[in-house]
């Protein structure tokens, strides 16, 4: 029997973009984050329309350190809600939700949440060394890398 107890932690940021919503939600997609997210890689499993949709499958090394693959539950054109089961293998189950808000002057919110829980003890240790002070630094990188490509129609640092 084993003695391992998995761990579960929720990390919440507020990211504001130099843009519309309208402009902004299709990028939260595995296919256009080449665009904006420096060194993303993914490999598509499934997608009828080749794009992010409700039931897209695909693949990643990252974030964690590991293959993960990402299931989209949920993605929402009208309220600008896209929704992600990630699991990364032998390690976590992460929920991750974006929605964005239009603050009505040309900018949006995007409020994230993730909710990570541990699959194993490797899991646990991810789950006690992703401090805030680590998951604000990776939101503020990730907000700064959309801004720029917003701003500029490139990929920071090019």
């Amino acid at each position: 029997m084993s003695t391992f107890q998995s761990r579960k932690i929720t990390r919440r940021f507020a990211q504001k973009y130099a843009g519309d919503p309208v402009k902004i939600f299709p990028m939260l997609c595995a296919v256009r984050e080449i665009e904006w997210i420096p060194q993303w890689e993914y490999e598509m499993i499934y997608s009828i329309s080749g794009v992010n949709e409700r039931g897209c499958i695909f693949k990643t090394q990252k974030p964690y350190g590991t293959e993960t693959v990402w299931v989209t539950t949920k993605w929402d054109t009208d309220n600008y809600e896209v929704r992600f089961v990630q699991f990364a293998k032998d390690s976590l189950v992460v929920n991750l939700k974006i929605a964005l808000d239009d603050n009505g002057d040309g900018t949006t919110t995007a409020n994230w949440e993730q909710v990570f829980t541990s699959l194993s003890e490797k899991g646990n240790e991810f789950i006690e060394s992703y401090t805030i002070e680590k998951f604000q630094k990776v939101m503020g990188g990730l907000q700064k890398a959309m801004n720029h490509y917003l701003e500029t129609g490139k990929l920071i640092g090019t």
